[in-house]
């Protein structure tokens, strides 16, 4: 709420028509965008440690080692245990730092300055959703579905159609349960059949 606000100050100092679904849209793409990328890292990161444990960091080798199941788990629950505030202060400035290379027109200078805090959360939680074990999951491609009441919840309009998702539905992992729902703004649709029947 505090960044879309701060977009809509931004916005409005500088266009004449504001659109909010436009700044919705943004916030949902810097999230998803972090998430990826800590997916990306989480992965790069097991693997440079699996690859460690069977040889020094100055050879190179061309195939992933195999490291014992039990090993990988111990190793998995040390990286969450010891994710300190620290570590994810490091993370959230890197993504921040980083995030405006993947989409350089949308995230000028201002636009990072104004959704500095909501990054730095996001980048928070998706790193620790990612280092679970097995690591939750996000879905957010609903755009132009059905609406369905099982994963999703109204957003300021409702409509048997998705117009655009403000939220991502969370899972406890993939395939997992679910542990919220997406947030979308419905459409209504007309039905087939039921037009010119005054």
């Amino acid at each position: 709420t505090d960044a879309l606000e701060n977009l809509e100050k931004l916005r409005k100092a500088t266009e004449t028509n504001y659109d909010e679904e436009k700044d919705v849209q943004l916030l949902l793409s810097i999230l998803t965008e972090i998430f990826q990328m800590c997916k990306r890292d989480a992965t790069e990161h097991m693997d440079n440690m699996s690859r460690l444990l069977i040889t020094p960091s100055t050879v190179k080798i061309k195939h992933k080692p195999k490291v014992p199941a039990a090993l990988l788990k111990e190793i998995k629950d040390f990286r969450r245990q010891h994710c300190s505030e620290s570590v994810l202060q490091c993370l959230g400035e890197h993504y921040l730092e980083n995030l405006p290379e993947r989409n350089p027109e949308q995230l000028g200078p201002e636009v990072i300055k104004a959704c500095k805090k909501y990054i730095l959360k996001c980048a928070e939680l998706s790193w620790l959703m990612v280092i679970q074990d097995p690591p939750m999951c996000m879905e957010w491609q609903f755009t132009g579905s059905e609406f369905k009441s099982e994963t999703m919840r109204s957003f300021t309009k409702s409509g048997d159609q998705v117009q655009f998702v403000v939220w991502p539905a969370l899972y406890l992992h993939d395939n997992g349960a679910l542990v919220a729902k997406a947030i979308v703004q419905g459409m209504k649709t007309e039905k087939k059949g039921r037009k010119n029947q005054k």
